[in-house]
């Protein structure tokens, strides 16, 4: 089983990898617009378009979920936001506290500078 930091590069170069392609097909939309393409070759086109990028923000969503099962499972502390967006000050397990805690994530990743609370992760997937 891939580590965390592996799992959480293999996912981010996924979905940079969809994100690159809806951008391409986005592009095709443009171009085809400007040099009179068909509606239906532009609509079957930007379709594409739109599923791409869903993909990206389930594949994105998903990935924030297991991340924070990941988490729960190695007892790893959660850094939750107060409403100002500042991290709470509360300890890990370890005796870290949130900032430290939320700094030494800063480096691991898109998804690794905070573990999002059910909460958080049932407005992300409302959005989609």
């Amino acid at each position: 089983m891939l580590d965390t930091e592996d799992y959480l590069a293999s996912q981010q170069t996924k979905i940079l990898n969809r994100l690159k392609r809806a951008q391409g097909q986005l592009a095709g939309v443009i171009t085809g617009l400007e040099n009179g393409k068909g509606c239906e070759d532009i609509l079957v086109q930007l379709t594409a378009v739109t599923k791409a990028l869903e993909r990206a923000g389930y594949l994105m969503l998903s990935c924030a979920v297991q991340h924070a099962a990941r988490a729960e499972a190695a007892g790893e502390f959660a850094v939750k936001q107060s409403a100002a967006g500042e991290p709470a000050v509360s300890e890990s397990a370890s005796g870290e506290s949130a900032a430290s805690v939320k700094e030494s994530n800063a480096s691991s990743g898109f998804l690794g500078t905070e573990t999002l609370s059910s909460e958080q992760l049932e407005k992300l997937f409302m959005m989609l």
